[in-house]
């Protein structure tokens, strides 16, 4: 069963087990619905965002369990992930040639981090973040991302 990624957990918060996690995607409702660590399913008991990051109560984990989840992901089937017409997973982007509107090669997409809201491209030359601003195009039959190399001036190229 092929799994979506939607969450990194960060920590445990309070006494009750409850986690704390950085959101990956956040399309999805998960309450009453059950999710994977480690290929093992867990029934949400509750999860709310706030502040840019789930909250989550997985059934069966305690505090002691909860620490031992750090840094682990939170995935559910993709099947239950209904995307808008012109919507993309960022998983789906992995590999994609990022070029600018000037000519410069910025390498293939190697990965995203996820700082708020906002999706960040990580490619060997640059961290661009994931908004029209500075994405002008993404071609999915060419496999290509045209970045706004101006705007690329002015923030974190490496």
């Amino acid at each position: 069963m092929e799994k979506i990624e939607i969450a990194r957990i960060l920590k445990p918060r309070g006494l009750r087990g409850e986690l704390k996690c950085a959101v990956l995607f956040n399309k999805i409702d998960i309450k009453d619905k059950t999710v994977f660590i480690d290929e093992k399913p867990f029934k949400v008991l509750s999860a709310s965002v706030q502040n840019g990051f789930l909250f989550i109560m997985l059934e069966g984990v305690s505090l002691e369990i909860a620490e031992k989840l750090r840094d682990k992901i939170i995935s559910i089937p993709a099947s239950e992930v209904k995307l808008e017409r012109d919507e993309i997973l960022t998983s789906d982007l992995i590999g994609f040639a990022v070029v600018g509107d000037k000519g410069k090669n910025f390498g293939r997409v190697i990965g995203f981090d996820f700082i708020g809201d906002s999706d960040i491209i990580i490619t060997p030359l640059a961290q661009i973040p994931n908004e029209d601003f500075f994405v002008l195009e993404t071609n999915m039959a060419t496999k290509t991302i045209t970045v706004n190399e101006d705007a690329l001036d002015e923030i974190t190229v490496l």
